[in-house]
């Protein structure tokens, strides 16, 4: 099996090895990870070999020209003793072995020099891996006390070279997994006005996660290890579902599903308007225009009793409907709001005496209103010559004012 995993690997296809472990999906030759690039996996398919993404130097000497260091290893799996040896028995500074040691690409700090046969799996997967020159690269392989092997890109052909000689590098290091990590457990997802921010309990093993508007790992963005996730541009009133796996060496966790209902809230533009009320259900409430009329209008028809007009959150727009069928003077608050269309709408209507009152409570919220010896009208009827209106400087004081006084309006929706 593994003289075949092996011809394989020589002929540069990529593959995707099946572990012996229970996981979603095996590691692969050419997936980005642990800080770079797979390019070699062995016979279990739990061990293997990643490259960094780019060169760690494109001119650099092997180091300690005449001394014999001891680092002879060539085989794959013999190049991290070797880096070790070498930085241990050589103090030139800037050394090929030095700069992969000192290099902490994606957060990792265990990279080193490729031994002689690690280097050549990089070059049958040169194409895979990317970014390598038509130039010689360093092995970690010491050759002789003068020399140590390299290996030339352009055409493949592996020499021992003089250590004087600067020549590229390019950084790697093993990974070793046991399994893939286990799925993420959901956290308390955050909703707010057109936002979610989407929570979830890191995974022991794991190295990273990835995250997804869809059920599909492959276009996932990664995380790192990150455990919160921020979506922005979002609708009120609408049911979101995401996707988040656990990731390391070893592969991918069964996809959790994270679900959340973005609601109404206080405060939120939506409809035409600011939402400045919302019912029991959470589904419905009530809108008001960003701001006022653009004049001081009277409540119209002194002296003439309309009848039937509500109070309470839910009559506003039945009053105001009552008023014009009866009330047939022009330029008047309920007339006026019934008219408007604002922002593509053309349903306001007049805030009965209750939905005014919410106004006022949320008037912060909703914003420019005035505070001056004006009222702002209900369309609530107080009798043939008063409506109520509300006083919004004074804390919300009430009274049946006179239809034909003129005080402001601002018209609402409901939703």
């Amino acid at each position: 099996m593994n003289i075949i995993f092996r011809l394989f690997v020589l002929l540069g296809f990529i593959l995707t090895i099946p572990s012996l472990c229970s996981f979603s999906q095996a590691i692969y030759i050419g997936e980005s990870s642990g800080g770079g690039i797979v390019f070699y996996i062995d016979g279990t398919g739990q061990h293997g070999l990643i490259a960094a993404s780019s060169d760690q130097s494109t001119g650099t000497q092997w180091g300690c020209y005449g001394t014999s260091i001891g680092a002879t290893g060539t085989a794959i799996g013999t190049g991290q003793a070797n880096t070790t040896v070498i930085i241990n028995g050589c103090s030139d500074a800037g050394i090929a072995a030095r700069l992969c040691r000192n290099y902490n690409g994606g957060g990792y700090s265990d990279w080193f020099l490729p031994s002689q046969d690690e280097l050549n799996q990089m070059y049958i997967q040169r194409n895979v891996i990317g970014g390598f020159s038509s130039a010689y690269y360093w092995s970690s392989s010491e050759d002789c006390p003068e020399g140590a092997r390299a290996q030339y890109f352009a055409s493949g052909t592996r020499v021992g070279s003089n250590r004087n000689n600067s020549y590229y590098v390019r950084a790697i290091r093993a990974f070793s997994c046991i399994t893939a990590p286990s799925s993420p457990i959901t956290g308390t997802n955050v909703p707010s006005l057109t936002q979610i921010t989407w929570n979830w309990n890191s995974v022991s093993g794991a190295t990273g996660y990835k995250w997804n508007t869809a059920n599909d790992y492959s276009s996932a963005t990664d995380m790192g290890n990150n455990t919160t996730k921020t979506e922005t541009g979002l609708n009120p009133n609408t049911t979101y579902t995401r996707y988040v796996w656990a990731y390391n060496n070893c592969g991918n966790s069964i996809a959790t599903t994270l679900s959340q209902i973005l609601p109404f809230l206080i405060g939120q533009t939506y409809g035409g308007g600011i939402i400045f009320y919302i019912d029991g259900t959470g589904q419905h409430g009530l809108i008001a225009a960003p701001s006022d009329l653009s004049e001081l209008v009277p409540w119209g028809c002194y002296g003439t009793t309309i009848g039937g007009t509500g109070t309470a959150i839910g009559t506003g727009q039945a009053n105001t409907l009552a008023i014009i069928s009866i009330c047939t003077t022009t330029g008047i608050a309920a007339q006026l709001c019934d008219a408007l269309i604002l922002n593509g709408y053309n349903d306001w209507f007049l805030p009965s005496h209750d939905e005014l009152y919410q106004m006022y409570v949320q008037r912060n919220v909703i914003g420019g209103f005035v505070t001056s010896n004006y009222y702002y009208w209900s369309s609530s009827e107080f009798n043939d010559l008063y409506a109520w209106g509300l006083y919004f400087f004074s804390g919300g004081a009430w009274t049946g004012n006179g239809k034909n006084n003129p005080n402001y309006v601002r018209a609402v929706r409901a939703f």
